[in-house]
């Protein structure tokens, strides 16, 4: 996304097909959006040698960190300003730190990137230079991309838990049959629905260029995320002692689900920002 929004006619034509064809697996690291949109902030650092840039520094937890070859990284230059390029691995200059282990989310391996002065062409750069353009536009797109696959795992979830009230007997009764249980998979189907509906809307808007859209972005993340981790905790509880099970999978759902009000700005730093947007 970050290519096709603000890279150069040859850049797009270089690297996209090889993203789209998944000959590269790509990346990127934008700094600490928490921190806001000060070059200080940045922990890469680059200092410009003519035909290129000489970068050093660490970028901390990328997503795709072991498998990606393609990243889009920002660092901050002598002057005190922020200059956005694309990097390639297996060039001299940087180094990938083994995945670090953590919690859910198991098919998206996070890894540090070191640079160590690593050489990026002057080709390579962004000619866009306004960097909270690119961070601002990648910020609602990760929080989409985030929330986006939950409305299909949140159905998912509901429909296995239908599944396993129907066919699951305690005390000679079907477990569909108790007030509690039924209760549960009222709420799974309405956290579904409204979240559905929620996603869809944050959709059209991204087509619109609101000027709202950062701030229903934040409040469309927020609750689709702590929705889906309600959902998914309460579709383990259905479950019993089968929700535990790996075979289930309504466990890995689970693990997942628990980085959701973390990923692209944390639950309480997001709520915070959708109440300076208030007053």
């Amino acid at each position: 996304m970050l290519i096709e929004k603000f890279g150069n006619k040859e850049q797009k034509k270089k690297y996209i097909p090889q993203l789209c064809g998944g000959a590269k697996v790509g990346g990127y690291y934008l700094g600490d959006w928490e921190q806001g949109f000060k070059a200080q902030n940045l922990q890469l650092k680059a200092v410009n040698k003519g035909d290129y840039l000489l970068v050093n520094g660490v970028a901390k937890a990328i997503a795709n960190g072991m498998q990606g070859n393609l990243f889009v990284v920002a660092a901050a230059t002598e002057k005190d300003t922020i200059s956005t390029f694309i990097v390639e691995t297996g060039l001299a200059g940087l180094r990938v730190d083994p995945s670090l282990a953590r919690l859910g989310w198991k098919t998206c391996p996070v890894g540090d990137l070191y640079f160590e002065d690593y050489k990026v062409s002057q080709q390579n750069l962004f000619e866009v230079t306004d960097f909270k353009t690119i961070l601002l536009l990648m910020q609602n797109w990760e929080r989409f991309l985030i929330i986006a696959p939950w409305i299909g795992i949140m159905k998912a979830l509901y429909d296995r838990s239908v599944t396993q009230a129907q066919n699951r007997e305690l005390l000679g009764k079907r477990v569909a049959t108790f007030s509690g249980i039924r209760a549960i998979l009222a709420n799974l189907r309405i956290n579904y629905e409204l979240s559905q509906h929620l996603a869809d809307r944050a959709a059209w808007l991204m087509t619109q260029n609101s000027d709202q859209l950062l701030v229903e972005m934040a409040m469309t993340k927020v609750f689709i995320s702590e929705k889906a981790q309600k959902v998914a905790r309460d579709a383990v509880q259905l479950h019993g002692s089968n929700g535990l099970l790996l075979s289930q999978h309504v466990e890995r759902f689970y693990r997942d689900a628990m980085l959701l009000t973390i990923l692209g700005g944390d639950s309480e730093i997001t709520r915070s920002a959708i109440a300076q947007a208030i007053f």
